[in-house]
């Protein structure tokens, strides 16, 4: 509701009213005022401010172009009903029927050569079932790529636990060079000794390096001790893999649950969503009621109606105080304003109320749709968590079952004890040397000795290298497991646009295989209601066009007459059910269209009548009687629907002004903060309302006329 001041209430002295013509002529200038004073400030929208308000502002929401053909329509009583073929005509095959022959209601009358449709349905049925065939041959890759991606997954896991053996190799294999070395060491230590002979230093130490190779003895029998406990605690792995066989288990059942209720979701988000639709239509027959009555009514025209009352009671007031009541000139002018005043506040009020309601009929039915688009997308949802479910349970088994890292820990602790006690060996070896005294064949022992160790270095670097090149090896092995990996990507990725492109495909030829199946059964011409042949106005061989009569029947019905503009004339054909609400009768009417004339109204080009067969007729129903009449057109179709005022000409192109608060700057060069410039292409629909496609999407905020850039929350210019 508006937030204006209550006009002053006092006695006016009694004087000609305004006539509708003055109200009128007044209530344009003031759109004329209004109109340049907008046209002013959109002239300066360099200078906009960055905060709008949300009274300059409008929220884009999903609209559904109207499923059903709403009209008025009339009954008729027919003794005679015309029979005509629909769909395309073509040569007259076979009559079953002759005049005075009774036929019932569905009966045979006649048939047209189909040898071209029945062509035409075995071809498409043809393409269908290819593209059928297609689409399963295509799922079948996507179930094989997607075994090659797990084949090649493992390749990947295999190579990267021989790449940490090899690495664990080289470790093993350097302190082995090590170990070499020392002894080497060692041995020429030994001949020195056994040469010069020890010293007490040499024994001071060589008694420490005995102690200190005990001690490191028993720290890597620690670690090893460490290593292998870790290596046999697989609890944690153990739990990991349970915690994911239960999400597996969980993700089954869940997708089981979503298959099991989709139907019984997506019937009722249906339900809903055709509730939400009804409702929109009426909340937009209100809007356009209110729009024809009212026109196009502001709130700054309220207000400066309501300013010019005020003017003219206050000239009023003041001539009334110095001269009077008699003859008060400005009497009649305060009526005008006031009358006008009143008009434009209660027709301001009733347009709101039905924008309010026909914007939440717009919010019920994209919550609706919402609803069906969740209920039809809950199995593939399902089916992802499945998936990805399944993916961890493997990864749980594949880690529970390698233990490469665990066994590396305890060669490597193990290779470190047995090192740390040769280590001990030698120091206990070196301490005896020390401690006995040199001779001949201690002297030629420590020759051996290093002539030994010298051959054991040499072994050691090879190993080192041997296990180097295994190394690379396995690196090189590792490297083409990645590569198959990605081939196996690419192949997953290729299988899924074949089955995508296949599904498109297989669309496509249902729709024409049911356009095909369509046009054949208009080859054959069925009684549409019970009655007596009357006339015969084909014979076998005749060609027929659409609509052409080509039997009358006697018989005594009620029809429903309404006309369809040209624009919807592709969507209404005979079949389709027609419901009519007709005052004074208590149930509403159903009937079936049989006849769409092909040739335009008299006097009005632009529709066509349709003839409806009414169902099971009350005995009330009168010959003359008028109604609503809905006919139900099938496919909802989505598109935006915005004022028009918010349709703007910036830079040569037409577009809308996208208002995004969050946005720190424009990307386009003068506009303000937060605004940005979207082109669009736009149908207008009525006098104030277009549909526009483009690069927009729900819940954008457009602005409703480029002048709301530049006048900030109190109205008044905006400086910045």
């Amino acid at each position: 509701m508006m937030s204006t001041q209550p006009p002053i209430r006092e006695e006016i002295p009694s004087g000609r009213r305004p006539n509708a013509k003055a109200v009128a002529g007044v209530a344009a200038a003031v759109v004329v005022v209004l109109g340049t004073t907008i046209g002013v400030l959109s002239a300066r929208a360099s200078q906009a401010a960055t905060m709008l308000s949300t009274n300059d502002l409008y929220t884009l929401h999903p609209a559904s172009a109207s499923p059903t053909l709403v009209t008025q329509g009339t009954i008729e009583s027919k003794t005679e009903v015309q029979a005509s073929f629909q769909g395309p005509g073509g040569r007259v095959a076979q009559i079953d029927v002759q005049v005075g022959q009774h036929v019932k209601a569905g009966q045979i009358l006649a048939q047209l050569d189909d040898s071209s449709t029945k062509l035409a349905v075995d071809q498409a049925r043809a393409t269908y079932e290819q593209a059928v065939a297609a689409v399963a041959e295509a799922r079948a890759s996507m179930v094989e790529a997607g075994g090659g991606l797990l084949t090649a997954e493992g390749n990947v896991g295999q190579a990267k636990a021989g790449v940490n053996a090899a690495q664990a190799g080289i470790t093993q294999a350097q302190a082995g060079v090590n170990e070499a070395e020392g002894q080497l060491n060692q041995a020429k230590a030994g001949l020195t000794k056994v040469t010069e002979g020890p010293t007490a230093a040499e024994k001071a130490v060589a008694e420490q390096n005995v102690q200190a190779a005990e001690v490191a003895v028993e720290s890597a029998q620690k670690e090893y001790e460490d290593a292998l406990a870790a290596y046999n605690d697989r609890t944690q792995a153990y739990q990991q893999l349970v915690a994911a066989q239960n999400a597996y288990n969980q993700a089954k059942v869940a997708l089981q649950t979503a298959e099991q209720n989709q139907q019984a979701n997506i019937a009722a988000a249906q339900q809903a969503e055709q509730t939400a639709e009804q409702n929109l239509q009426i909340a937009q027959t209100q809007l356009n009621n209110a729009e024809q009555k009212d026109g196009s009514i502001t709130e700054q025209q309220v207000q400066q109606a309501y300013q010019n009352y005020q003017n003219a009671l206050s000239n009023y007031n003041a001539y009334q105080q110095q001269f009077g009541t008699a003859n008060n000139p400005y009497a009649e002018e305060v009526q005008s304003y006031e009358a006008i005043y009143q008009g434009l506040e209660q027709g301001y009020e009733e347009l709101q109320n039905a924008k309010q309601a026909y914007s939440a009929a717009q919010a019920q039915l994209a919550q609706a749709q919402s609803q069906l688009q969740t209920a039809q997308t809950a199995v593939a949802n399902a089916q992802a968590q499945y998936q990805a479910a399944q993916s961890a349970l493997q990864a749980a088994e594949q880690a529970y079952n390698d233990r490469t890292a665990e066994q590396t820990a305890v060669d490597q602790a193990l290779a470190q004890l047995n090192a740390a006690k040769a280590n001990l060996a030698t120091a206990k070896a070196q301490y005896q040397e020390v401690v006995q005294p040199p001779d001949q064949g201690s002297l030629q022992s420590a020759q051996a000795g290093i002539q030994t160790a010298n051959a054991g270095v040499q072994n050691a670097q090879a190993g080192v290298q041997a296990a180097n090149s295994k190394l690379q090896a396995e690196i090189a092995g590792l490297q083409s497991a990645q590569g198959g990996l990605q081939e196996a990507l690419g192949s997953q990725d290729a299988a899924q646009a074949q089955l995508q492109a296949a599904s498109a495909q297989e669309q496509a030829a249902q729709a024409q295989l049911q356009q095909a199946e369509l046009n054949e059964s208009y080859m054959t011409l069925r009684a549409p209601v019970s009655g007596v042949i009357a006339a015969k106005d084909i014979e076998v061989g005749d060609t027929v066009q659409p609509g052409q009569t080509a039997f009358v029947i006697d018989t005594q019905v009620y029809e429903v007459v309404f006309p369809v503009s040209v624009d919807q004339l592709s969507e209404v054909h005979a079949g389709q059910q027609v419901t009519m609400t007709v005052p004074g009768l208590s149930s509403t009417l159903r009937a079936t269209i049989f006849r769409v004339d092909p040739t335009p109204i008299q006097n009005n080009g632009d529709s066509y009548e349709v003839e409806a067969i009414v169902n099971q007729p009350p005995a009330n129903l009168k010959n003359g009687m008028t109604g609503q009449v809905t006919v139900n057109l099938g496919q909802v179709k989505s598109q935006f629907i915005i004022p028009s005022i918010a349709i703007q000409s910036w830079n040569g192109q037409e577009g809308v002004f996208v208002y995004e608060p969050h946005a720190k700057n424009s990307a386009q060069a003068g506009l303000p903060p937060h605004v940005e410039f979207v082109p669009v292409s736009y149908t207008p629909v009525n006098g104030y309302q277009d549909v526009v496609s483009g690069n927009l999407q729900s819940g954008d905020q457009i602005v409703l006329g480029e002048g709301a850039f530049i006048v900030g929350r109190n109205g008044q210019e905006d400086e910045n």
